[in-house]
């Protein structure tokens, strides 16, 4: 049972892999949905796309790179990079040189904080929709700053105010205790492990293939913590993938992500 969003997990006919997540071709469809529904008005802008180069790297920039040619959309720079770098310079550049309007990067904490950071130095005028992970967890919010963060976008498989039942309880508990805001894997793992204990309960044993069919059979919906993700329902299709989920979009506004699409899910409204 995961909250991995590579799509290969549930492509392979493996009958014992659940996976509760978004997968991560869709993130990219999601990020340019809600691109073109939030800024379409103000025509045709100029796509720039950056992202690590290991699997989710690769396959959320597919989904970005596919959004884009199908929305006729030109994309000036479509280039990917090794994590570890420790100098966003030369990219950052890249997409000043580029002339972009948005910059879709897909980054893991290290490299998301030296790119937003360089934009800002160089102060480069570019609306930034990021592919979840790094643009994400509160170190990001310390180390980049309040000034780079306020206002960016980024797609998630999970956040703290979806506007699933009880779960606006649970994370102003965490806060409480802990200081920051409950973080997209923490939150996704908190809902998991109700998924399993609701499989195991239908199973009435812990007989590792009873508890199989049960999630194969699991249906759980609004108010059930174990449905605390995207949509807020459970249900896994025939490959093992929860049906039911989808990416949502976050925007940091005042210290912390908020779900801002679609609107379902979302209790804040996106400032543009």
């Amino acid at each position: 049972l995961t909250g991995s969003i590579a799509d290969t997990l549930t492509a392979r006919n493996f009958k014992n892999i659940f996976q509760a997540s978004p997968k991560a071709s869709h993130f990219g469809q999601a990020q340019m949905k809600f691109f073109l529904e939030t800024f379409g008005a103000k025509g045709v802008p100029k796509v720039a796309i950056l992202y690590e180069n290991t699997e989710y790297g690769t396959t959320t920039s597919k989904g970005i790179r596919d959004a884009a040619k199908a929305a006729k959309l030109e994309i000036v720079l479509d280039e990917s990079y090794s994590a570890r770098f420790t100098d966003a310079t030369p990219l950052v550049t890249k997409v000043k040189n580029a002339g972009a309007d948005v910059l879709f990067p897909v980054s893991y904490l290290g490299d998301a904080i030296l790119l937003v950071k360089g934009l800002k130095q160089f102060n480069v005028k570019v609306a930034v929709v990021g592919g979840g992970a790094g643009y994400l967890v509160p170190e990001f919010l310390q180390q980049a700053g309040p000034d780079a963060a306020e206002g960016l976008f980024s797609v998630a498989s999970w956040n703290w105010d979806l506007a699933c039942k009880g779960i606006d309880s649970f994370a102003s508990r965490y806060k409480e205790k802990n200081g920051e805001f409950l973080m997209e894997h923490a939150g996704e793992q908190y809902a998991l492990t109700w998924i399993a204990a609701a499989a195991i309960e239908k199973a009435a044993s812990a007989d590792p293939a009873k508890v199989r069919d049960a999630l194969a059979s699991l249906s759980l919906s609004d108010g059930d913590p174990g449905a605390w993700m995207p949509a807020c329902a459970i249900k896994f299709d025939q490959t093992g993938w929860n049906e039911k989920v989808h990416p949502v979009m976050v925007q940091w506004q005042s210290g912390a992500p908020r779900t801002i699409w679609p609107a379902s899910d979302a209790k804040t409204k996106p400032k543009l």
